[in-house]
């Protein structure tokens, strides 16, 4: 059985990113491996200058998979089956006054099982510097791999991802880590932030799964 998914992005209006972080070391403890007490912190953001306040901001700090969403993007996506996850709340100051955000913070390492890697195409990056298609048998043998890389240059990558049988196809958004840092939505999720004319997102790409 194969299903369609999306990768998404932020479409930075006014600029990149929209928002400077107000909090850098707190946002630093937060681990894309795990999850964490969601009182443990207090995050704050300041809209840039030239940007525009949208349903999804773009920022530097924290992970890549970590989404600065607004509460009328949480409050649309509510149903949808989201890989585990947590809320962080989040104050966004503006020149008209603070405004209410959410950080969504996606962590399920263990999706990593769900690869299909014998049809899944891996890159191998050394220091950021493609040298091209490299063989990933299962994640034990990426294990392996960095065990070996006493200096910490590589960096495996998804060119093409396939998922086992066993991968549960209702999850209407995901990530792969280590990876891969795109986060992919289902159709359903992308009808819904359609419908509900959700400002900031943008679709990059489509895959089947």
């Amino acid at each position: 059985m194969s299903t369609t998914y999306f990768k998404i992005d932020s479409t930075d209006e006014g600029g990149y990113p929209q928002v400077e972080c107000d909090c850098v070391p707190i946002m630093q403890l937060i681990s894309p491996w795990k999850l964490h007490n969601e009182n443990f912190c207090s995050l704050e953001f300041t809209l840039n200058k030239k940007a525009v306040l949208t349903d999804l901001l773009s920022k530097i700090a924290g992970g890549n998979t970590d989404l600065l969403i607004s509460d009328r993007f949480k409050n649309a996506i509510h149903d949808c089956n989201i890989m585990r996850h947590q809320y962080f709340n989040v104050i966004v100051n503006t020149k008209e006054g603070p405004q209410t955000y959410y950080l969504l913070h996606l962590c399920q390492p263990d999706l990593v099982n769900f690869i299909d890697y014998r049809n899944t195409s891996f890159y191998e990056n050394e220091w950021a510097f493609y040298k091209g298609p490299i063989s990933i048998d299962s994640y034990e043998h990426y294990l392996n791999l960095k065990s070996k890389d006493t200096e910490g240059s590589l960096l495996v990558g998804i060119e093409k991802l396939a998922m086992t049988e066993n991968f549960d196809r209702s999850i209407d958004m995901f990530y792969i880590l280590p990876f891969d840092d795109s986060i992919y939505i289902s159709k359903r999720m992308k009808k819904i932030i359609e419908e509900n004319k959700i400002t900031g997102i943008k679709i990059v790409d489509e895959i089947t799964i």
